[in-house]
């Protein structure tokens, strides 16, 4: 049973709800206002709103220069969250183009990339992402999780 006070409140807001909808029925430019406008937002906020992260400019240093290091990269590529711009010689100048701004990602694969893979014991990849973009490094986190298909990679943060 509801008490007499809450029925009374209720009554009093099916009342009023009661009369706005008659006088929305009478007014038709304030019925467009109420539902129009705010069907018009979502709409045009939910196609232009986006938040998925593609082509990420990013540099590769590929010391192992093996078919396994060049499938790890076009695998990486194929996600088209990264696209890379440019291939390094060395660790020092990918980490300088990422302080500097013109790379956000670098990927990092050693000599013995091959051994390291197939070892499983230390890390066969080194992903190095600038740290002043959060969004950026949970995505690139998220490709870079150990699966099946491709070598595990590590993570480190470069403070721009």
């Amino acid at each position: 049973m509801i008490p007499p006070a809450i029925a009374q409140s209720l009554g009093r807001i099916r009342a009023i709800a009661a009369k706005e909808f008659r006088q929305l029925g009478r007014d038709r430019l304030t019925f467009g206002m109420v539902v129009g406008i705010p069907l018009v937002q979502i709409l045009i906020f939910g196609y232009s709103i986006n938040f998925d992260v593609r082509d990420i400019g990013t540099g590769v240093v590929d010391q192992a220069g093996t078919s396994g290091s060049r499938a790890l990269i076009a695998d990486l590529q194929a996600t088209q969250v990264i696209h890379v711009k440019e291939y390094l010689r060395s660790p020092a100048e990918l980490e300088a183009r990422i302080a500097s701004g013109a790379l956000s990602v670098g990927v990092y694969v050693p000599p013995d990339f091959e051994r390291r893979r197939l070892d499983g014991d230390r890390t066969a990849v080194q992903i190095l992402v600038d740290g002043s973009e959060p969004s950026i490094e949970s995505v690139v986190r998220g490709i870079a999780e150990p699966s099946s298909r491709r070598a595990p990679g590590s993570m480190r943060r470069i403070s721009a």
